[in-house]
């Protein structure tokens, strides 16, 4: 999985996802990629995203063992602590009201890889 993430580029995006995403609600959305040891992921949304959608991120080790299990992101300006080693993770975005999430919510939430600054640090 790592590695097909990390590649994804090279692969259509329909492949990744049917080889990727587990079988499961199909009212759920979900966004996925590869992470970094010492990076964070960043999310910024819409707070009228948080006001109707759930979401949640959990992030998992190379071999698929959860690092950080299904963190809920609150605020629309939301960042995870560094992850502890190269891996990957997967965010799903469920409707409040239980109806089918649309996938035009996906291009609003953006999620990136942050390393902390050196001032962090110490």
């Amino acid at each position: 999985t790592y590695v097909l993430l990390c590649c994804r580029s090279m692969v259509s995006a329909e492949a990744v996802r049917a080889i990727y995403l587990p079988v499961g609600n199909p009212e759920t959305q979900w966004l996925y990629g590869a992470t970094q040891q010492g990076y964070s992921l960043r999310f910024e949304l819409p707070a009228s995203l948080l006001e109707e959608h759930l979401v949640f991120c959990s992030v998992y080790d190379r071999a698929s063992f959860p690092l950080l299990p299904s963190l809920q992101v609150e605020r629309p300006s939301h960042t995870l602590p560094p992850c502890g080693e190269d891996g990957f993770w997967a965010t799903r975005i469920v409707r409040k009201d239980g109806t089918a999430t649309s996938a035009e919510v996906l291009p609003s939430v953006q999620v990136t890889l942050e390393r902390p600054s050196r001032t962090a640090l110490h």
